[in-house]
Protein backbone atom coordinates (compact mmCIF):
# COMPACT_ATOMS: atom_id res chain seq x y z
CA UNK A 1 0.00 0.00 0.00
CA UNK A 2 1.10 3.40 -0.91
CA UNK A 3 -0.12 7.09 -0.12
CA UNK A 4 0.79 10.11 -0.19
CA UNK A 5 0.43 13.15 3.18
CA UNK A 6 0.94 10.12 5.42
CA UNK A 7 3.47 8.30 3.13
CA UNK A 8 2.50 4.44 4.07
CA UNK A 9 4.23 1.77 2.48
CA UNK A 10 3.16 -1.58 3.12
CA UNK A 11 5.86 -4.66 3.46
CA UNK A 12 4.93 -8.28 3.72
CA UNK A 13 5.57 -9.82 7.19
CA UNK A 14 5.08 -13.73 6.09
CA UNK A 15 2.79 -15.64 4.10
CA UNK A 16 -0.95 -14.99 4.79
CA UNK A 17 -0.26 -12.34 7.75
CA UNK A 18 -1.06 -8.78 7.53
CA UNK A 19 1.09 -6.23 6.17
CA UNK A 20 3.17 -4.01 8.24
CA UNK A 21 2.81 -0.07 7.65
CA UNK A 22 6.34 1.62 7.56
CA UNK A 23 5.72 5.84 7.58
CA UNK A 24 7.83 7.78 5.72
CA UNK A 25 9.03 11.81 6.34
CA UNK A 26 9.74 13.53 3.73
CA UNK A 27 8.48 16.37 0.88
CA UNK A 28 5.61 15.95 -1.06
CA UNK A 29 5.16 11.78 0.25
CA UNK A 30 8.25 10.92 -0.80
CA UNK A 31 11.06 9.14 1.77
CA UNK A 32 13.36 12.02 3.56
CA UNK A 33 16.81 12.64 2.24
CA UNK A 34 19.49 12.88 4.79
CA UNK A 35 20.80 16.70 4.98
CA UNK A 36 17.90 18.06 2.69
CA UNK A 37 15.58 20.58 3.71
CA UNK A 38 12.07 20.57 2.93
CA UNK A 39 10.84 23.53 0.87
CA UNK A 40 7.72 23.67 2.84
CA UNK A 41 9.88 25.02 5.44
CA UNK A 42 11.48 27.47 3.48
CA UNK A 43 14.80 25.59 2.57
CA UNK A 44 16.93 25.72 -0.50
CA UNK A 45 17.68 22.27 -1.76
CA UNK A 46 19.59 22.84 -5.32
CA UNK A 47 17.71 20.98 -8.36
CA UNK A 48 19.79 17.95 -9.07
CA UNK A 49 19.45 17.21 -4.98
CA UNK A 50 15.04 17.74 -4.88
CA UNK A 51 15.76 15.52 -8.55
CA UNK A 52 17.43 12.32 -6.54
CA UNK A 53 15.24 12.71 -3.33
CA UNK A 54 12.18 12.76 -5.96
CA UNK A 55 14.19 9.15 -7.90
CA UNK A 56 14.76 7.30 -5.07
CA UNK A 57 11.29 8.07 -3.87
CA UNK A 58 9.58 6.38 -6.56
CA UNK A 59 12.36 3.99 -7.02
CA UNK A 60 11.50 2.42 -3.68
CA UNK A 61 7.57 2.96 -3.86
CA UNK A 62 8.07 0.41 -7.27
CA UNK A 63 9.43 -1.88 -4.92
CA UNK A 64 7.43 -1.91 -2.30
CA UNK A 65 4.44 -1.84 -3.74
CA UNK A 66 5.50 -4.87 -5.68
CA UNK A 67 6.43 -6.83 -3.12
CA UNK A 68 2.99 -5.97 -1.23
CA UNK A 69 0.88 -6.66 -4.30
CA UNK A 70 3.14 -9.78 -4.44
CA UNK A 71 2.55 -10.99 -0.84
CA UNK A 72 -1.58 -10.13 -1.43
CA UNK A 73 -1.36 -12.65 -4.39
CA UNK A 74 -2.40 -16.28 -3.40
CA UNK A 75 0.09 -18.74 -3.98
CA UNK A 76 -0.55 -22.09 -5.73
CA UNK A 77 -2.73 -23.72 -2.83
CA UNK A 78 -4.19 -20.84 -1.02
CA UNK A 79 -6.64 -20.83 1.65
CA UNK A 80 -9.81 -20.51 -0.99
CA UNK A 81 -9.25 -23.90 -3.01
CA UNK A 82 -11.75 -26.78 -2.40
CA UNK A 83 -11.15 -30.33 -3.34
CA UNK A 84 -10.50 -29.70 -7.01
CA UNK A 85 -7.29 -29.13 -9.18
CA UNK A 86 -6.92 -25.16 -10.29
CA UNK A 87 -5.95 -24.36 -12.72
CA UNK A 88 -1.68 -23.47 -13.39
CA UNK A 89 -0.98 -24.61 -9.83
CA UNK A 90 2.91 -24.99 -9.32
CA UNK A 91 3.20 -26.36 -5.93
CA UNK A 92 1.83 -27.80 -2.73
CA UNK A 93 2.18 -27.01 1.18
CA UNK A 94 2.63 -29.88 3.48
CA UNK A 95 2.58 -29.46 7.53
CA UNK A 96 2.52 -31.72 10.27
CA UNK A 97 1.28 -30.59 14.03
CA UNK A 98 1.10 -31.94 17.28
CA UNK A 99 -2.05 -29.71 18.37
CA UNK A 100 -1.39 -30.48 22.26
CA UNK A 101 -4.52 -32.44 23.77
CA UNK A 102 -6.78 -30.39 21.37
CA UNK A 103 -9.77 -32.35 23.51
CA UNK A 104 -11.03 -32.64 27.00
CA UNK A 105 -8.86 -33.47 30.21
CA UNK A 106 -8.50 -33.01 33.01
CA UNK A 107 -6.88 -29.59 33.27
CA UNK A 108 -7.81 -27.76 36.77
CA UNK A 109 -7.25 -31.11 38.81
CA UNK A 110 -10.50 -31.61 40.05
CA UNK A 111 -10.87 -35.53 38.85
CA UNK A 112 -13.23 -34.65 35.97
CA UNK A 113 -12.02 -35.34 32.20
CA UNK A 114 -13.94 -32.35 31.52
CA UNK A 115 -11.95 -29.24 30.53
CA UNK A 116 -11.59 -28.12 26.85
CA UNK A 117 -8.58 -26.55 25.65
CA UNK A 118 -8.01 -22.91 26.62
CA UNK A 119 -9.32 -20.33 23.31
CA UNK A 120 -6.33 -18.61 23.11
CA UNK A 121 -4.51 -21.69 22.52
CA UNK A 122 -7.36 -22.88 19.62
CA UNK A 123 -6.99 -19.37 18.07
CA UNK A 124 -3.49 -19.41 18.06
CA UNK A 125 -3.68 -23.14 16.32
CA UNK A 126 -6.10 -21.93 14.13
CA UNK A 127 -4.39 -18.27 12.48
CA UNK A 128 -1.05 -20.46 12.79
CA UNK A 129 -2.63 -22.83 9.65
CA UNK A 130 -4.72 -20.39 7.83
CA UNK A 131 -1.17 -18.16 7.66
CA UNK A 132 0.91 -20.67 6.61
CA UNK A 133 -2.25 -22.32 4.36
CA UNK A 134 -1.13 -25.41 4.22
CA UNK A 135 -2.25 -28.01 0.78
CA UNK A 136 -2.42 -31.13 3.13
CA UNK A 137 -1.93 -31.29 7.00
CA UNK A 138 -1.46 -34.25 9.39
CA UNK A 139 -2.41 -33.29 13.35
CA UNK A 140 -2.32 -35.28 16.11
CA UNK A 141 -3.51 -35.00 19.56
CA UNK A 142 -6.96 -34.81 18.40
CA UNK A 143 -10.35 -36.11 20.19
CA UNK A 144 -13.19 -37.29 18.65
CA UNK A 145 -14.68 -36.01 15.85
CA UNK A 146 -16.24 -33.14 16.78
CA UNK A 147 -12.82 -31.57 17.82
CA UNK A 148 -11.90 -32.09 14.00
CA UNK A 149 -15.10 -30.58 12.98
CA UNK A 150 -14.36 -27.71 15.40
CA UNK A 151 -10.84 -27.06 14.05
CA UNK A 152 -12.06 -26.92 10.34
CA UNK A 153 -14.81 -24.68 11.32
CA UNK A 154 -11.78 -22.48 13.03
CA UNK A 155 -10.14 -22.98 10.07
CA UNK A 156 -13.13 -21.53 7.66
CA UNK A 157 -13.96 -18.86 8.89
CA UNK A 158 -10.69 -17.56 8.52
CA UNK A 159 -11.10 -18.28 4.62
CA UNK A 160 -8.90 -21.36 5.37
CA UNK A 161 -11.44 -24.46 3.61
CA UNK A 162 -10.79 -27.98 3.69
CA UNK A 163 -13.25 -29.95 2.04
CA UNK A 164 -11.79 -33.77 2.84
CA UNK A 165 -10.41 -35.10 5.88
CA UNK A 166 -9.80 -38.24 7.50
CA UNK A 167 -9.73 -38.93 11.53
CA UNK A 168 -9.44 -42.60 12.81
CA UNK A 169 -9.58 -44.37 16.16
CA UNK A 170 -7.51 -46.41 17.50
CA UNK A 171 -6.79 -48.35 20.94
CA UNK A 172 -5.97 -44.75 22.71
CA UNK A 173 -9.88 -43.56 22.63
CA UNK A 174 -8.45 -40.11 24.08
CA UNK A 175 -6.02 -39.17 21.22
CA UNK A 176 -6.28 -39.25 17.52
CA UNK A 177 -4.70 -38.93 14.45
CA UNK A 178 -6.47 -36.38 11.48
CA UNK A 179 -5.73 -35.71 7.50
CA UNK A 180 -7.12 -32.08 6.30
CA UNK A 181 -6.68 -31.68 2.60
CA UNK A 182 -7.67 -29.42 -0.45
CA UNK A 183 -7.39 -32.55 -2.36
CA UNK A 184 -9.57 -35.34 -3.08
CA UNK A 185 -8.92 -38.24 -0.82
CA UNK A 186 -9.11 -40.90 -3.12
CA UNK A 187 -8.43 -44.00 -0.98
CA UNK A 188 -8.60 -44.73 2.88
CA UNK A 189 -7.02 -47.66 4.56
CA UNK A 190 -7.29 -46.70 8.30
CA UNK A 191 -4.72 -49.12 10.55
CA UNK A 192 -6.64 -49.43 13.91
CA UNK A 193 -6.01 -52.88 14.45
CA UNK A 194 -2.24 -53.61 14.00
CA UNK A 195 -0.64 -54.91 16.99
CA UNK A 196 2.57 -56.84 18.28
CA UNK A 197 3.70 -59.01 20.70
CA UNK A 198 6.44 -59.04 23.20
CA UNK A 199 7.33 -62.27 25.75
CA UNK A 200 4.00 -63.57 24.48
CA UNK A 201 1.70 -60.37 25.66
CA UNK A 202 -0.24 -58.46 22.68
CA UNK A 203 -0.08 -54.82 22.73
CA UNK A 204 -1.69 -52.55 20.22
CA UNK A 205 -0.53 -49.74 17.84
CA UNK A 206 -2.28 -47.38 20.12
CA UNK A 207 -3.06 -44.29 17.84
CA UNK A 208 -3.27 -46.73 14.61
CA UNK A 209 -1.63 -45.89 11.47
CA UNK A 210 -3.50 -43.06 9.33
CA UNK A 211 -3.32 -44.15 5.24
CA UNK A 212 -4.67 -42.27 2.63
CA UNK A 213 -4.04 -41.45 -1.25
CA UNK A 214 -4.59 -37.71 -2.04
CA UNK A 215 -5.25 -36.69 -6.10
CA UNK A 216 -3.01 -33.38 -6.07
CA UNK A 217 -3.33 -33.31 -9.89
CA UNK A 218 -4.81 -35.53 -12.57
CA UNK A 219 -1.97 -37.55 -12.87
CA UNK A 220 -0.21 -37.28 -9.01
CA UNK A 221 -1.49 -39.09 -6.45
CA UNK A 222 0.28 -39.15 -2.64
CA UNK A 223 0.30 -41.57 -0.38
CA UNK A 224 0.22 -40.06 2.83
CA UNK A 225 0.44 -41.74 6.52
CA UNK A 226 -0.02 -39.64 9.81
CA UNK A 227 1.51 -41.30 12.74
CA UNK A 228 1.47 -40.77 16.56
CA UNK A 229 4.12 -43.05 17.91
CA UNK A 230 4.12 -44.31 21.79
CA UNK A 231 5.11 -41.00 23.93
CA UNK A 232 8.00 -41.20 25.98
CA UNK A 233 5.81 -41.47 29.44
CA UNK A 234 6.77 -44.37 31.42
CA UNK A 235 3.85 -47.65 31.24
CA UNK A 236 2.86 -49.68 34.09
CA UNK A 237 3.44 -53.08 31.99
CA UNK A 238 6.91 -55.05 31.47
CA UNK A 239 8.03 -53.40 28.51
CA UNK A 240 9.67 -49.81 28.10
CA UNK A 241 8.07 -46.85 26.12
CA UNK A 242 10.74 -47.40 23.81
CA UNK A 243 10.69 -51.04 23.22
CA UNK A 244 6.84 -50.22 22.54
CA UNK A 245 8.09 -47.19 19.99
CA UNK A 246 10.61 -49.30 17.95
CA UNK A 247 7.90 -52.31 18.09
CA UNK A 248 5.16 -49.81 16.51
CA UNK A 249 7.98 -48.81 13.85
CA UNK A 250 8.48 -51.88 12.55
CA UNK A 251 4.41 -51.86 11.87
CA UNK A 252 5.05 -48.31 10.30
CA UNK A 253 8.33 -49.43 8.14
CA UNK A 254 6.21 -52.83 6.73
CA UNK A 255 3.08 -50.39 5.87
CA UNK A 256 5.57 -48.35 4.14
CA UNK A 257 7.55 -50.99 2.48
CA UNK A 258 4.49 -52.46 1.17
CA UNK A 259 3.68 -49.71 -0.75
CA UNK A 260 6.71 -49.00 -2.31
CA UNK A 261 7.00 -52.67 -3.16
CA UNK A 262 4.20 -52.32 -5.25
CA UNK A 263 4.93 -48.86 -6.24
CA UNK A 264 8.51 -48.14 -6.16
CA UNK A 265 7.85 -44.99 -7.71
CA UNK A 266 5.47 -43.84 -5.52
CA UNK A 267 5.32 -40.52 -4.18
CA UNK A 268 4.62 -41.21 -0.41
CA UNK A 269 4.64 -38.72 2.50
CA UNK A 270 4.97 -40.05 6.52
CA UNK A 271 4.64 -37.37 9.25
CA UNK A 272 3.56 -36.94 12.50
CA UNK A 273 5.29 -37.29 16.23
CA UNK A 274 7.39 -39.75 16.23
CA UNK A 275 8.40 -39.01 19.72
CA UNK A 276 12.14 -40.25 19.57
CA UNK A 277 15.21 -38.19 18.50
CA UNK A 278 17.26 -38.78 14.65
CA UNK A 279 19.20 -40.94 16.31
CA UNK A 280 16.89 -43.80 17.68
CA UNK A 281 16.84 -47.24 16.68
CA UNK A 282 12.53 -45.91 16.19
CA UNK A 283 14.06 -43.59 13.11
CA UNK A 284 16.72 -45.71 11.49
CA UNK A 285 13.89 -48.38 11.44
CA UNK A 286 11.29 -45.95 10.17
CA UNK A 287 14.05 -44.10 7.58
CA UNK A 288 14.51 -47.77 5.92
CA UNK A 289 16.84 -49.67 4.31
CA UNK A 290 18.85 -48.50 0.80
CA UNK A 291 15.93 -50.72 -1.21
CA UNK A 292 13.00 -48.30 -0.23
CA UNK A 293 14.63 -45.71 2.19
CA UNK A 294 12.77 -42.74 3.24
CA UNK A 295 14.53 -38.55 3.14
CA UNK A 296 14.23 -36.64 6.45
CA UNK A 297 13.31 -33.21 5.16
CA UNK A 298 14.99 -31.78 8.06
CA UNK A 299 13.08 -28.51 8.74
CA UNK A 300 14.56 -25.65 10.61
CA UNK A 301 14.07 -22.72 12.76
CA UNK A 302 14.77 -19.02 11.49
CA UNK A 303 18.04 -19.41 13.30
CA UNK A 304 19.08 -22.58 11.92
CA UNK A 305 17.85 -25.07 14.96
CA UNK A 306 15.72 -28.33 14.04
CA UNK A 307 13.76 -28.72 17.99
CA UNK A 308 10.29 -29.66 17.25
CA UNK A 309 8.98 -29.57 21.06
CA UNK A 310 10.09 -28.01 23.63
CA UNK A 311 10.19 -30.20 26.99
CA UNK A 312 8.79 -27.51 29.69
CA UNK A 313 9.79 -29.19 32.86
CA UNK A 314 13.66 -29.69 31.90
CA UNK A 315 13.59 -26.83 29.24
CA UNK A 316 14.61 -28.84 26.74
CA UNK A 317 14.28 -28.89 22.93
CA UNK A 318 13.89 -32.21 20.96
CA UNK A 319 13.64 -33.01 17.40
CA UNK A 320 10.81 -35.87 17.17
CA UNK A 321 8.28 -34.31 14.96
CA UNK A 322 9.03 -35.36 11.22
CA UNK A 323 7.59 -35.12 7.46
CA UNK A 324 9.65 -37.59 5.92
CA UNK A 325 9.72 -38.16 2.26
CA UNK A 326 10.08 -41.09 -0.67
CA UNK A 327 13.01 -41.07 -3.11
CA UNK A 328 10.15 -39.90 -5.68
CA UNK A 329 8.71 -37.16 -3.56
CA UNK A 330 11.92 -35.97 -2.33
CA UNK A 331 12.76 -35.36 -5.88
CA UNK A 332 10.16 -32.61 -5.84
CA UNK A 333 10.96 -30.81 -2.84
CA UNK A 334 11.70 -27.30 -2.67
CA UNK A 335 15.22 -26.87 -1.12
CA UNK A 336 15.04 -24.60 1.90
CA UNK A 337 11.36 -24.82 2.02
CA UNK A 338 11.04 -27.61 4.94
CA UNK A 339 10.95 -25.24 8.31
CA UNK A 340 9.53 -24.97 11.66
CA UNK A 341 7.90 -22.16 13.00
CA UNK A 342 8.47 -21.49 16.38
CA UNK A 343 7.26 -17.63 16.80
CA UNK A 344 5.79 -16.19 19.93
CA UNK A 345 2.35 -17.50 18.39
CA UNK A 346 3.51 -21.40 17.93
CA UNK A 347 4.16 -20.79 21.70
CA UNK A 348 1.16 -20.04 22.72
CA UNK A 349 -0.57 -22.45 20.60
CA UNK A 350 1.24 -26.01 21.46
CA UNK A 351 4.53 -27.47 22.55
CA UNK A 352 4.76 -28.68 19.83
CA UNK A 353 5.74 -26.25 16.98
CA UNK A 354 4.41 -26.93 13.00
CA UNK A 355 6.60 -27.89 10.62
CA UNK A 356 6.04 -27.54 6.59
CA UNK A 357 7.46 -28.40 3.67
CA UNK A 358 6.46 -27.37 -0.37
CA UNK A 359 6.99 -29.61 -3.31
CA UNK A 360 6.84 -29.47 -6.67
CA UNK A 361 3.62 -30.43 -8.55
CA UNK A 362 5.63 -30.89 -11.47
CA UNK A 363 9.33 -32.37 -11.19
CA UNK A 364 10.92 -31.00 -14.07
CA UNK A 365 10.53 -27.13 -13.10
Amino acid sequence: MISRGGSRIGLPRRPGACLSVLPLRGDRGFPAVRGAKSTRLGGKIPFARRAWARFVGFALAAVFGAAALSAQTPRAGASDRGAAFPEGAARIRIMAYNLHNFLLMDRNKDGKEDDPKPESEKEAISTIIAEESPDLLGIVEVGGRKFLEEIQEGLRVKGCKYAESEWIEGADHARHVALLSRYPIVARRPRVGESYVVDGVTFPVSRGILEADVRVSPSLTIKVFVVHLKSKRATAGPISAGRMRVEEAKILRRCVNEALAAHPDLPLVLMGDFNDTPDSPTLQIILGDTQYPLTNTRPKNAKGYPGTYYYRPRRTFETIDYLLASRSLAARLLPGSARIRDDRLAWKASDHFPITADFRLDPSR
